[in-house]
């Protein structure tokens, strides 16, 4: 959990971010507007979490000279961090699949938040071709 000035105070769990990344954008069907209010919620959650983690590494690249990869990474956390001090799209407020579309977005930003923290990326999830049936569970470890 990140203290008052936002940094990380120890690791970060990023099993249950990436379930809920894998869970939104492996999703083949159009969810219920209360599932879309959930998953909206659990990824403000993970945002929150994961911008000052990634607003720390941002730092650490600069060594106190800004570097345009830095000033970069500044850009694209502060544009996600304005989204959701905007605040998100209320499910109910608009279709369906502009909502979901919304969350969708959000995991993106999410994953790459992630990969930025762990310095690795998520594989990217590409869309299936419109909504289908079902919704794929998180994968379980085998052990």
């Amino acid at each position: 959990m990140p203290d008052e000035h936002g940094f990380l105070l120890g690791p970060l769990d990023a099993g249950p971010i990436r379930d809920t990344i894998h869970e939104i954008l492996t999703c083949r069907d159009l969810p219920s507007p209360e599932d879309t209010t959930e998953r909206l919620r659990r990824l403000r959650a993970h945002a929150q979490l994961l911008i000052p983690a990634a607003r720390q590494r941002g730092e650490g690249c600069r060594n106190g000279i800004p570097t345009a990869y830095s000033s970069i990474l500044t850009l694209g956390i502060d544009l996600i961090q304005r989204r959701l001090d905007r605040g998100c799209p209320a499910p109910s407020a608009h279709t369906p699949e502009a909502a979901h579309a919304y969350v969708q977005a959000l995991a993106r930003h999410c994953a790459s938040l992630l990969g930025l923290v762990e310095d690795e990326p998520m594989p990217q999830h590409q869309p299936q071709g419109g909504p289908s049936r079902g919704c794929a569970a998180p994968e379980e470890d085998e052990r």
